[in-house]
């Protein structure tokens, strides 16, 4: 299936109008079977998932998100037009803080953007979080479908630790599962050090030493809980459909959780297996 970067190409090549080339964006966007809105209904009963509220954008929305005309006025709309959205689907209604991600991706590098405090958040502060979240994507080439809310798993006796302007450092896992083998393929912690050591040096010098600090605590509860992740994965998913989508996607799939204080295992994200960090693990695995 062409992403969306081998559609804009195209469209250029054939010189097509900034208007139908933002049409092709659009309808890419909605028919990527990474959005959150193709995988979710299924995934999400296949596990203990925060509770979540998808909020689709409009046609109108997604070519002003594309078309880097961002006055305050027009960020400020946005918001409200996200709150009134959020009322009408019930996402007030969750417990806050809420973690604000986009369809295809979130904008973790830059937690403070991710995370919703209150109910009574300013309408341009809300739109500015969510066109943060959106520009970030399509920096990447991921071009958002819409948002989603969904409830931040609390903990009591939160670590002390973080990484990318506040992010806690809580143990992760990112398994992948093969649709069509019905098998766990490789389960991975999410934090790895041999990974993260490529990005370390660009952080802030509090965030290296929080790291540090933080990874063998991290790695002790990877080893102690992969198999567990491994098992909970393989039961629920070896009975199901060859496709976590309801569109042609990759028959591998990386599927995100982590452990919270209370030892429940989240799931909290999933993406075609090629498209995510460690597929060359797995490649070179098989």
């Amino acid at each position: 299936m062409p992403n969306n970067i081998d559609a804009f190409f195209e469209a250029v090549t054939k010189q097509e109008t900034p208007e139908n080339i933002s049409e092709l964006m659009f309808e890419g966007s909605r028919k990527n079977p990474n959005s959150f809105e193709h995988w979710f209904p299924f995934l999400s009963k296949c596990f203990d998932t925060p509770k979540s509220v998808f909020i689709p954008l409009t046609k109108e929305w997604f070519n002003w998100l594309v078309s880097d005309q961002y006055s305050n006025d027009r960020i400020e709309e946005f918001g409200c037009w996200l709150k009134r959205m959020m009322h009408e689907a019930g996402a007030d209604k969750l417990a806050y803080p809420l973690f604000l991600k986009g369809s295809c991706n979130s904008n973790k590098f830059s937690f403070k953007s991710c995370i919703i405090e209150h109910a009574d958040i300013s309408n341009y502060d809300l739109g500015k979080k969510a066109l943060d979240t959106f520009y970030f994507g399509m920096c990447g080439d991921r071009f958002q479908s819409g948002f989603v809310f969904r409830e931040f798993i609390k903990f009591d006796s939160r670590p002390s630790e973080s990484i990318y302007s506040g992010l806690p450092l809580r143990c992760e896992f990112r398994s992948f599962y093969d649709f069509k083998e019905r098998k766990v393929v490789a389960v991975f912690p999410y934090w790895d050090e041999k990974e993260l050591v490529r990005v370390l040096p660009y952080l802030p010098l509090k965030e290296r030493e929080d790291y540090t600090a933080a990874a063998p605590r991290m790695a002790k509860t990877f080893e102690a809980n992969k198999e567990r992740v491994a098992n909970a994965v393989a039961t629920a998913l070896c009975k199901v459909p060859v496709c976590p989508a309801d569109i042609p996607c990759s028959d591998i799939w990386s599927l995100d959780f982590f452990l919270d204080e209370e030892d429940i295992l989240w799931f909290i994200d999933a993406a075609e297996g090629p498209l995510s960090a460690y597929w060359e693990k797995v490649v070179h695995s098989t």
